[in-house]
């Protein structure tokens, strides 16, 4: 992909987005899905009602404090294994509402999300008319900041997007925070565990680095497991 100088790199990121989708419209959302699904009768015998009751149900989460029953009536709980699934499919649904209202006025050089969050390249001087666009789409429930490439350099989750010759390039990212503590290998963890995280860093190198970095990311990696232990 070419780079011109009226492109501008910016990422965005939905604030609390697993505590603050709209439960229902998620659910209704669901059920559309499912009224459309022609081969749902050969997949079960669950209607698309039923099936969107159960989601309903499982949603629910109850605390309990001082001999009193609170009950969440938004969003999804964080450690229920099916809120995973509901954020995507409200998710999949806010960008396919993005992309319909974005009329002339922006243009949409290259969109990516994972989760929560989103890489674009748009028009430069469009960076708040498209964010704004996005925050309208689910106003008082789902918010998104931005942040803008600065020095041709723009972070997106572990990727660090540089703009050289025209051409983003990608290399690794680590936030300001990053500690590089694992765990020491000479602890009490099953070997598949202390394996699996040499294994995680070397994939992630291989799979995000350009082929201009992969000197210095390989002695890092070597530097933070000697650091470990």
């Amino acid at each position: 992909m070419k780079l011109f100088p009226n492109d501008a790199l910016v990422s965005c990121d939905v604030k609390d987005l697993f505590t603050g989708i709209p439960t229902q419209h998620s659910i209704s959302i669901l059920r559309n899905l499912l009224d459309r699904d022609a081969q749902l009768p050969q997949r079960t015998r669950l209607k698309a009602l039923h099936i969107s009751k159960l989601v309903s149900l499982c949603l629910l989460e109850g605390s309990y404090f001082k001999f009193g029953v609170f009950q969440t009536k938004n969003g999804a709980p964080m450690e229920s294994p099916f809120s995973p699934v509901i954020v995507e499919i409200f998710m999949e649904h806010f960008e396919e509402k993005a992309f319909q209202d974005l009329g002339n006025t922006i243009s949409l050089k290259f969109f990516k999300r994972y989760v929560e969050g989103i890489f674009a390249i748009i028009n430069e001087g469009k960076e708040e008319l498209f964010l704004n666009h996005l925050n309208s789409l689910s106003p008082n429930k789902i918010k998104l900041t931005m942040e803008k490439e600065v020095d041709k350099e723009l972070p997106f989750l572990d990727v660090l997007v540089i703009r050289t010759d025209d051409v983003p390039k990608p290399t690794i990212y680590r936030k300001p925070t990053n500690s590089e503590r694992y765990l020491h290998f000479a602890s009490l963890h099953p070997l598949s565990t202390k394996r699996g995280i040499v294994k995680r860093m070397v994939d992630r190198a291989v799979s995000v680095r350009d082929k201009e970095f992969p000197p210095k990311e390989n002695e890092h990696i070597k530097n933070t497991l000697h650091d470990n232990g």
